[in-house]
């Protein structure tokens, strides 16, 4: 009693005193007031400036590992700059004790914005260290720092948001007792191997490991928290274990397999769930509100299943999947904020299934990215887009393409870009989609970079700028979909040659019904209807050739009627190199197209009206053998036309998207 009595007299005596000084004072761990003297921001380089600027401060001891130089009791002020303490290339023993940093604001090498930086040095020793107004990390231990304990410590974001408390990318680093007020990520484990965590308190964060190797070689105990709950760390095989995690913070599986895990309820932290190195596991049932990491990162990881969550206000990512094989999200409910980037981000992944889920409010809903990727499937799915891509995939090398991916059976609400877009992707399917929005500046779909082998089928899209665009993408099919109300056109070509076009339904699209820029060559056109464009239902630029156009129908384009005007023909052909029938003048019998606006005389009855329409441009094409009746479009007639807008929002009542807008 007689000491702490003492004690307290030297802190009611002392603290006005240091006030007036400027100076700050701090009671230690051991009841002990220690006097802060204020310095500027501290960078050691290599073991001779360590020796030079210990002995020029004064600082206590000579390096060894039984006398380690201690640097202590400064409040340091980093005037901006990069870091407050940075110690890099040092072989010799160091402790930091007892100092206050603070007013980091640059984000450069030698620092990287962190409190303390401790880079290709080991063996170093923080404690009772306080670091606040930091714009990225509190203490940074980098590449080649082992054997570095951080202890007894307190991070919080003062004014600024920083990144994480700690992050960690050298090895047999140790955290201990230390309190991590909200961050991004609490503890960032970045290639940190066989780093040991006990006894850490992370209020409004949670520990992130970016990598599956070595993720059963980390020393991760109950004793620390997120939120004042226990971090879960599972390990090995669990023989089909059922885990009950709706006491915990985070669950982090770490090399595990054969275990599903369920019921975790999680807000205002960092990551969820960390799926690291495992295999045969299943995540379900759960809810994140507000993680500001990834609520769920999957690397090295195989046959996972995460299903039945719902993750609310994320700020980045949703799920991320890195590096894997065979991962099945089904059930997923998405909501983001404006800040959301990726609902599902997906990096060297083959096969990645997702399916039932919906996804508000995300820059990009899937995002697809490197050629190792592979055998990519969504179905089933409703995607509300706000600012980025429904589907981005994108083999990132127009010479390795990412192959077999299937789009099917999904709901874009679109008023961000591109619902669904391709580059350098061969052998995929998108098929029965529905693509809805109010928004200009998108593409329905979008294939590009050299895609090729693309079926597009039977998908229903309105709204957008161009219903269709193929950029650089040969030899795709587009295949009985229905395209409408696009404020450009409905199918756009630039760049793409040897592609079928067929039985597509194309109405009131703002612009061309269909347009071929330059270098569009020996397309496929046939057995479309087109209809109610405010120019022409098809527009070919010049520098196009060999494509074949014939069974189509037009109807009211360009201003055009039941009677033939000249200065409302329906079509548009700038170079005169191309086929408006089956084959080409003086080659036979052949048969063109049908137009509304040219249906008689047939003086024979053959079916082909006895005049060639003539198709505007200025370069003397024309369709020699027009027809005076439509041709059949398997599953649509001309009264589909008029009907075709009403029926679709009709059926597009009540829908997820409706409610979500």
């Amino acid at each position: 009693m007689k000491w702490v009595y003492v004690t307290l007299v030297m802190v009611v005596v002392l603290l006005p005193a240091l006030a007036a000084g400027g100076a700050d004072a701090r009671i230690d761990m051991r009841g002990e007031v220690r006097v802060l003297a204020s310095h500027d921001a501290i960078r050691i380089d290599n073991d001779t400036d360590l020796d030079s600027q210990a002995s020029a401060e004064g600082w206590a001891g000579n390096g060894s590992v039984s006398n380690p130089y201690v640097i202590e009791n400064y409040v340091i002020d980093a005037g901006g700059s990069t870091s407050g303490i940075y110690i890099g290339n040092v072989t010799e023993y160091v402790v930091i004790r007892n100092c206050t940093i603070y007013n980091v604001t640059s984000v450069q090498s030698y620092g990287w914005g962190s409190g303390v930086m401790i880079y290709q040095t080991s063996n170093v020793m923080i404690e009772a260290l306080t670091v606040y107004d930091v714009v990225q990390y509190g203490v940074y231990i980098g590449t080649g720092s082992n054997d570095v304990v951080v202890k007894n410590s307190h991070f919080y974001p003062g004014n600024m948001t920083y990144i994480a408390g700690i992050i960690v990318s050298g090895s047999r680093d140790v955290l201990i007792n230390n309190t991590i007020n909200g961050s991004s990520m609490g503890i960032w484990i970045h290639a940190g191997y066989f780093t040991k965590m006990y006894s850490n308190t992370m209020l409004g964060s949670s520990i992130r490991i970016d990598y599956g190797f070595y993720a059963d070689q980390f020393d991760i105990p109950a004793n620390n928290t997120v939120n004042g709950k226990p971090v879960v760390y599972l390990t090995g095989f669990r023989n089909n274990q059922s885990v009950d995690a709706s006491n915990a913070g985070e669950v982090i599986l770490g090399g595990a397999s054969w275990v599903a895990v369920h019921g975790l309820n999680m807000k205002d932290t960092g990551s969820a769930y960390l799926i690291l190195g495992s295999n045969n596991v299943t995540v379900s049932d759960s809810a994140v509100i507000n993680s500001s990491s990834a609520a769920v990162l999957t690397h090295y990881s195989r046959d996972i299943v995460v299903q039945n969550i719902t993750i609310t206000g994320n700020s980045r990512i949703a799920v991320s999947v890195v590096y894997s094989y065979n991962f099945t999200a089904r059930d997923l409910k998405i909501y983001g904020t404006s800040n959301f980037i990726y609902g599902f981000y997906v990096n060297a992944v083959v096969g990645m299934h997702i399916s039932g889920s919906y996804v508000s409010g995300a820059s990009n809903a899937l995002y697809v990215f490197g050629s190792a990727a592979r055998n990519i499937t969504m179905s089933e799915s409703h995607i509300n887009i706000l600012s980025g891509y429904g589907v981005y995939i994108n083999s990132g090398s127009t010479s390795s393409p990412l192959y077999y991916v299937k789009i099917t059976n999904n709901e874009f609400f679109n008023r961000g870009y591109d619902a669904i877009h391709f580059i350098t992707v061969y052998d995929a399917l998108i098929a029965n989609n529905t693509i809805g929005g109010d928004y200009n500046g998108s593409n329905g779909i979008y294939v590009a970079g050299f895609s090729a082998n693309v079926d597009i089928e039977h998908n229903t899209i309105s709204g957008q700028h161009t219903g269709i665009d193929l950029a650089s993408a040969d030899s795709n099919t587009v295949k009985r979909n229905r395209i409408f109300n696009n404020s450009y056109t409905g199918i756009t070509m630039y760049s793409a040659s040897n592609n079928f076009i067929v039985e597509n339904v194309i109405n009131a699209s703002g612009g061309y019904g269909m347009m071929l820029g330059s270098n569009s060559n020996a397309n496929n056109i046939h057995n479309n209807s087109i209809g109610n464009s405010t120019y022409y239902g098809i527009y070919l630029q010049n520098a196009t050739a060999g494509n074949r156009i014939y069974y189509n129908a037009f109807y009211f384009n360009h201003g055009s009627n039941a009677t033939y005007n000249a200065s409302h023909v329906q079509a548009y052909d700038a170079s005169g190199r191309n086929f408006w029938n089956t084959t080409a003048p003086g080659g036979g019998h052949g048969y063109g197209n049908f137009w509304y606006d040219w249906q008689n005389p047939d003086s024979n009855n053959d079916g082909i009206v006895d005049n060639p329409y003539l198709i505007d441009g200025g370069a003397g094409a024309e369709d020699y053998y027009p027809l005076t009746t439509a041709p059949v479009i398997p599953e649509f007639s001309f009264l589909i036309l008029l009907f075709l807008p009403l029926v679709l929002l009709l059926r597009n009542r009540g829908r997820p998207w409706d409610r979500a807008r």
